[in-house]
């Protein structure tokens, strides 16, 4: 009796873990945006680097980002914040005093932005399985290539990492001049009771520094 539940139980693993193989990249990625959009809203703590050929493009950031729907608030720590409230985007820098003030694109996208980032990549890219590696935590980590469609000049290629529960790990954009971002999501939380401001930029917080307006 034990060795037939054994083997049921290892031919029902077999199973799923057959299908989980005949799953394509494109349809991972469909699950992990879809999974994204169910939450109210999300909180990452992240790991940030800059690196390129040039040792001075080279940099490393610890960064907090509140999402919700259009709206984001990002904290690179001794860096910059942004506040994004749907239609502006303030960037903050307490070194220069200055706030930076830009009307928001819809059809830009960034790595700060993970759902709309995902839409775009499954609308416009070629999307397949790249490597898997096993990370600190033990979690296996399976990366999936992204090629523009119509590649030229400016393209940009992106290397998404999600593990086996389609939570997002790690967003890596390389760009045409071989520079590469690499985001990498230590912890995630979400449907939070936010403070009603978190996504306003009011400026008598800011009464000494430059805003420069578009």
């Amino acid at each position: 009796m034990k060795v037939k539940f054994l083997l049921i139980l290892f031919f029902n693993i077999s199973y799923l873990y057959g299908q989980e193989n005949i799953l394509t990249a494109k349809d991972a990625i469909i699950k992990v945006q879809k999974k994204i959009s169910t939450y109210t809203n999300i909180k990452l703590s992240f790991d940030f680097t800059i690196a390129g050929d040039n040792e001075f493009t080279n940099s490393d950031f610890e960064g907090i980002l509140y999402v919700e729907k259009k709206k984001y608030f990002l904290q690179i720590k001794n860096f910059i914040k942004q506040i994004n409230d749907g239609n502006l985007k303030y960037t903050i820098n307490d070194d220069s005093k200055e706030v930076m003030v830009d009307s928001t694109d819809e059809n830009s996208v960034n790595i700060f932005e993970p759902q709309k980032l995902l839409s775009t990549l499954i609308k416009d890219y070629k999307i397949s399985w790249d490597i898997t590696q096993k990370i600190f935590d033990g979690r296996n980590i399976r990366y999936i290539n992204l090629e523009p469609k119509n590649s030229g000049f400016e393209s940009v290629y992106y290397l998404i990492g999600i593990d086996f529960d389609y939570n997002l790990y790690k967003i890596i954009k390389i760009d045409n001049e071989n520079l590469k971002s690499t985001l990498r999501i230590n912890t995630l939380e979400y449907n939070l009771k936010l403070n009603k401001d978190l996504f306003k930029f009011s400026k008598k917080n800011y009464t000494d520094y430059y805003i420069d307006s578009f």
